[in-house]
């Protein structure tokens, strides 16, 4: 959601879920202002049969029945809105649907509702953020409160740099109370070999972490930004998780991809298993410009 994030799409799926993702893709319209917004539905089959009950109308074909139905829905939040919007309704696989119309409406920013497990499953969010080539905002199903303060995961890289970026930005243009930086450090494996005990070298290891952060957001020294670190453990994802609770957030936000040699080709695996947590936040991931490569299309095929 930057200066860059011009063109919105924000998937549905006809459930209850909708509402509370058009309310939110309202408010943050109003304030981040985005060029057009896409609401886009894909329905795996048009025919009869493989439709709910809900949605079968005689006097109209299924794909505009569901489109009136939609827009009916989008209206009551954008009626009044200077934004641009228009509801699609395609036919096909929805999450291959939802791959295709990114790439063809040159979407920077792709908005989605994130089931409880009592709702049932919808679209993974892991597999989302790794295969799609923009930004992803997902939105929890129970009512969120007003953004007041965000929590950034972050390891130094360009990613992480975004994502900061992107949280300022987001707090500059809203009520908000702070943003809060968060570094897991580990302990080198050979720190034996220092004659140092585990506990000195983790000191050691905290100690120049907070100096790489005060040189981090040196640059945003008008802003306040917290910074909280830990140890690392185990289930990084977890730690990130149980800070964002601790700290009272209502947003995390983090990049895709970090420093670490062994993280995913298209998304970083801390990244990845926090999405596969079921938490209550309004999360988003940050991707670099360019950085979905060109073998994109093979990669889905794999």
């Amino acid at each position: 959601m930057s200066q860059n994030d011009k063109r919105w799409m924000v998937g549905l799926d006809l459930s209850d879920t909708d509402q509370t993702i058009i309310k939110w893709v309202k408010q943050l319209s109003d304030t981040l202002k985005p060029e057009k917004i896409y609401f886009l539905h894909a329905e795996e089959s048009f025919e009869p049969e493989s439709l709910p009950e809900s949605l079968s109308d005689e006097m109209l074909p299924a794909d505009e029945n569901q489109k009136v139905q939609l827009t009916k829905s989008v209206n009551k939040e954008f009626e009044d809105t200077a934004v641009e919007w228009v509801v699609e309704v395609v036919e096909g696989k929805p999450f291959d649907q939802l791959l295709h119309w990114i790439k063809i409406k040159n979407i920077d920013l792709f908005i989605a509702g994130r089931k409880n497990k009592e709702s049932g499953s919808g679209i993974l969010p892991h597999k989302l953020s790794r295969q799609i080539s923009c930004d992803l905002l997902l939105i929890p199903e129970i009512n969120l409160k007003p953004v007041q303060r965000i929590l950034v995961p972050i390891d130094f890289s360009e990613h992480s740099k975004l994502a900061l970026e992107q949280a300022i930005e987001i707090g500059q243009r809203s009520d908000y109370e702070k943003v809060i930086c968060y570094h897991i450090y580990s302990v080198p494996s050979g720190y034996y070999k220092t004659g140092k005990s585990h506990e000195q070298m983790a000191k050691i290891m905290k100690e120049h972490a907070k100096k790489r952060f005060d040189k981090f957001v040196a640059q945003y020294s008008n802003i306040q930004i917290d910074y909280e670190s830990s140890l690392s453990e185990v289930n990084r994802a977890k730690q990130i998780r149980d800070m964002a609770i601790q700290q009272k957030c209502e947003m995390v936000i983090l990049g895709s991809k970090g420093q670490s040699v062994g993280s995913l080709i298209l998304l970083g695996s801390t990244t990845e298993r926090f999405l596969q947590l079921d938490n209550s936040f309004l999360t988003m991931v940050i991707k670099k410009p360019g950085e979905h490569l060109g073998f994109f299309e093979a990669f889905m095929k794999v």
